[in-house]
């Protein structure tokens, strides 16, 4: 139940204790009246924890108020009165999923659907997931957001690929919506914006990349032109200055690489970073056909079943989450779809388990949902996620290598390299 404005305001005045509960509420960054952000998350038994975020904003004035109502009912022995309106029902929580099930990305988006639905069984299938298919495209996510939202009434929108979350951010954003970012290294928080993201961010990643390529002398880069692997692209400029002697962009839609590879083939490199997803493979092909003979490195989303399967990627090396494999998500998964599922799979899981917990704890209260995660721990198919004060996930990044079709992990040790335990 919520004390309405005029009656919390009235409440306030009368209370004879005030300058008592003021000092606990007032601080100088809400509003000029009532500047509360000294608020506190109430989780199952405790009473107590703060938190502190952009997802906590909205909920702040409803913890101001209950701990008002409950300080009072202690001190004084009065009740204020409460909204007529008020409900204590708990409104369904409708989930949007807005996946690439058309594209270069359509087996994650398989991987993820899978997941997803694995997690709704295992967690008692406590609120309704609604896919719509992206496309991978822009446009095409935007409507998928707004069907979902104005005709399936959702309220959380799970999204996938970094540059479809952040053409969603805005949207969500603007209508109230909790956001679930899954494969998405960069996002462009919108302000205001309720956003849990669970994919380790680009940034922490890429020093691990980038280490591999210290050990280079003249790198290569081709990626796709969306804002993953633009970003992408930059922060490796910047991570190894000097050595990048050709940076090459595709679109999405391309199958032919032969004019971007062959002015790569110009520059003479001794590595080839692939910035791609399920087009990988084919661009490992084509540029060995072109006799590119560098070493190939990579990033996460290159571990894809059919890049397994081609020659071509042999011995290719790229950063990728060091996973939870002995959790029983993984044995399950490979059981029932007769293929181990990757990190994608592993974000979609630990995204609908968690939810569920949160919306329990919430009664599907998204405010509250978002704030659930600030500075949590959560062990998962991921393994031990730590969320930070924005709702960002932090999990500790490996280098894989393929080999004869097999992924290994790959260390590096000085100037020497070392292969070790298969995954």
């Amino acid at each position: 139940m919520m004390i309405e404005n005029d009656a919390l305001v009235s409440f306030l005045l009368g209370v004879k204790s005030w300058k008592v509960v003021k000092p606990l509420l007032i601080s100088k960054t809400w509003g000029k009246n009532v500047k509360c952000l000294n608020c506190y998350q109430l989780t199952k038994n405790t009473l107590g924890h703060k938190i502190e975020g952009e997802c906590n904003m909205k909920r702040c004035a409803s913890f101001a108020a209950f701990f008002i109502l409950l300080f009072t009912a202690v001190v004084t022995g009065h009740v204020p009165a409460m909204s007529s309106g008020a409900s204590n029902e708990t409104k369904p929580l409708i989930v949007g999923a807005i996946l690439p099930f058309t594209g270069a990305q359509a087996d994650i988006a398989s991987e993820e659907k899978n997941a997803i639905e694995m997690a709704l069984n295992d967690t008692g299938r406590k609120f309704k997931v609604i896919y719509e298919d992206s496309v991978g495209q822009n446009q095409v996510a935007r409507a998928a957001f707004h069907k979902l939202v104005e005709k399936n009434n959702a309220s959380v929108a799970i999204t996938c690929a970094s540059w479809i979350s952040n053409v969603i951010s805005p949207l969500a954003a603007n209508r109230g919506i909790l956001q679930f970012a899954l494969g998405t290294a960069t996002f462009n928080r919108t302000n205001n914006g309720k956003a849990v993201v669970f994919t380790v961010s680009m940034k922490k990643e890429s020093e691990y990349l980038a280490n591999y390529l210290q050990r280079f002398n003249r790198i290569a880069i081709i990626y796709m032109n969306n804002d993953y692997g633009r970003a992408w692209s930059e922060i490796l400029e910047t991570s190894v200055p000097g050595k990048v002697v050709s940076s090459e962009r595709y679109e999405l839609n391309q199958t032919n690489y032969s004019s971007q590879l062959t002015k790569i083939k110009a520059t003479k490199p001794d590595v080839l970073v692939l910035i791609s997803s399920g087009e990988g493979a084919s661009i490992a092909r084509q540029a060995r056909q072109l006799g590119i003979n560098a070493s190939l490195a990579s990033t996460r989303p290159i571990e894809r079943p059919d890049t397994l399967k081609e020659p071509a990627v042999d011995r290719l090396v790229y950063s990728y989450p060091s996973y939870n494999t002995t959790n029983s998500f993984f044995a399950r998964y490979a059981k029932k779809y007769s293929q181990q599922p990757t990190a994608f799979g592993a974000e979609a899981y630990d995204a609908i388990v968690t939810l569920a917990s949160a919306a329990q704890d919430c009664r599907n209260q998204t405010d509250c949902i978002c704030s659930w995660y600030l500075d949590r721990e959560f062990n998962g198919a991921l393994g031990k996620i730590s969320f930070d004060r924005s709702g960002n996930a932090h999990y500790p990044v490996v280098l894989k290598q393929i080999r004869n079709g097999k992924l290994v992990s790959f260390e590096i040790v000085g100037n020497a390299t070392t292969n070790t335990t298969k995954t």
